[in-house]
């Protein structure tokens, strides 16, 4: 049988990891159809790298990948 303290502990570490999903979800938002974290928007007064939303990081989390 599973002690209240195994649940607790069990229940915390689940809610931390959600929390966790949040917070990467958050940073991959997506901007005008593109991944505001991957993509690179002005180096040297040049644009580039654009990620296609959802970017590689979003699949994963959504078991596409």
């Amino acid at each position: 049988m599973v002690e209240l303290g195994q649940w607790v502990e069990v229940l915390n570490e689940r809610d931390q990891l959600k929390y966790a999903i949040q917070r990467v979800r958050e940073l991959h938002k997506p901007v005008d159809n593109y991944c505001d974290e991957c993509s690179m928007y002005l180096v040297e007064d040049k644009y580039s790298v654009y990620i296609g939303y959802p970017c590689d990081t979003i699949k994963a989390l959504d078991g596409e990948q």
